[in-house]
């Protein structure tokens, strides 16, 4: 299942030359940290989820974690970090933590595995829901919707102490570790700001939880960066319909993306695609699913809708063409020439792609990656940006300074220069 997102993920992707920084230069990697001869221990999963674990006055504390390559945040702080090799250094409690890096770790790793003792559905008396997968991912319900969590044991952390036991556990909302203790076919969980809950074990269900119906992908999200895929694969001269989530009345589904290599079966019930022993958790955004890959996204619509898209239903506030005296200096050919981010500038020649965008008199435009062309529409806006769109929908935005053009992704992580050519 993630291979086959990972595909669409890579196959969509327009700006292919978003630059690969500090080549070779360690940063946090999956895998177990520890200290030689003493209690700390920092475990990251691949999926963006850890717990680090220290001992204080002789008490022992474990905390969640989030964090990617370059960033890092303990129980809903951010911690600043250094790479000393394959060393990790930072502040955190009041103490300096200095964790050399020690393997993958699969002690730690999150869920219960081949034991599947404690996944399943978990019910409390007001309502609110907990379902674990044995792959250590998970879904609260609470009256403020769903959300993703991991979970796991913290036996690996506390060896030999009486009070811990196989029972003995966390879930992570977010960065906020909360313990849980499993019994009676009942979890006890220590819920940030509401004390001890108790959720039943319920009784696993023989149907899933709705009726199904066919989606196709609507919405991507990659490095930050939200795309719309109807106009985008419309641009791109494919079918948006190739891209779609069958979810079966009974309990069964198909995803495929693009042609039937990247397809696959897969079991569904209660916020969960289940391939090949895998789960991938699902949310309920209104009537849209939203599948979420290692920190990526599609978001999928009702078939419906996306007929009545592609039946030529255009966006209420649709991008009218250039004014002639708004368009001075734009007509014509700009070459990508160089990146900055991270207070670094990197020129294109020295990341291996090119990339050159044609503004036409008559509003047409060509972006080229490569040797790609996708054919667009550009429009200046009322505030004196470029708008590059397709079928109607805005797809980039970039900003003109009356000398260069620059893209910015989301997050103004990354600036993509464009310069016009002579």
């Amino acid at each position: 299942m993630k291979r086959t997102i990972s595909i669409l993920l890579a196959a969509l992707v327009l700006l292919v030359a978003l630059p690969a920084f500090a080549e070779g230069e360690d940063t946090l990697q999956p895998g177990l940290y520890i200290v030689e001869g003493g209690t700390d221990v920092l475990y990251l999963d691949e999926r963006g989820g850890g717990v680090l674990n220290y001992s204080n006055d002789g008490q022992y504390m474990a905390n969640g974690v989030l964090w990617t390559e370059t960033s890092l945040e303990i129980e809903r702080e951010a911690v600043p970090f250094a790479m000393m090799g394959h060393t990790v250094v930072f502040t955190y409690d009041g103490a300096v933590r200095m964790l050399r890096y020690a393997g993958e770790g699969d002690d730690y790793a999150m869920g219960d595995g081949e034991n599947t003792a404690f996944a399943g559905t978990y019910l409390a008396e007001d309502g609110r829901k907990l379902i674990l997968a044995a792959d250590g991912q998970g879904v609260y319900t609470d009256a403020d919707g769903e959300r993703p969590v991991f979970w796991g044991s913290l036996l690996p952390y506390w060896p030999g102490m009486d009070s811990v036991t196989e029972n003995t556990c966390y879930v992570l909302f977010d960065s906020y570790l909360s313990g849980a203790e499993f019994a009676n076919d009942a979890v006890t969980v220590s819920l940030e700001g509401a004390g001890d809950v108790v959720l039943q074990r319920q009784a696993a269900a023989a149907q899933p939880a709705g009726e199904g119906g066919l989606y196709y992908g609507y919405r991507m999200t990659t490095d930050g960066q939200a795309m719309d895929l109807i106009p985008l694969l419309k641009a791109m001269g494919m079918d948006p319909r190739e891209i779609y989530l069958e979810l079966r009345a009974d309990g069964t589904g198909h995803i495929q993306i693009m042609d039937t290599d990247s397809a696959a079966d897969f079991n569904w019930t209660d916020g969960y695609l289940t391939y090949e022993g895998e789960s991938v958790p699902f949310t309920w955004v209104g009537d849209h699913i939203l599948l979420t890959v290692e920190g990526e996204s599609i978001e999928f619509a009702p078939a419906a809708e996306v007929e009545a898209l592609l039946g030529g239903v255009g966006p209420e506030n649709p991008i009218v063409g250039p004014a002639p005296s708004e368009s001075d200096g734009l007509v014509g050919t700009w070459t990508f020439t160089k990146a900055r981010a991270m207070g670094m500038e990197i020129p294109a020649s020295s990341m291996g792609t090119t990339m050159s965008l044609e503004l036409k008199a008559d509003g047409k435009a060509v972006l080229t990656s490569g040797d790609e062309p996708i054919d667009l529409d550009w429009a200046v806006k009322e505030d004196g940006t470029v708008a590059l769109s397709a079928v109607g929908s805005e797809i980039f935005t970039l900003i003109y300074d009356g000398t260069t053009l620059t893209l910015v992704t989301e997050g103004d992580s990354v600036e993509m220069v464009f310069e016009k050519d002579a």
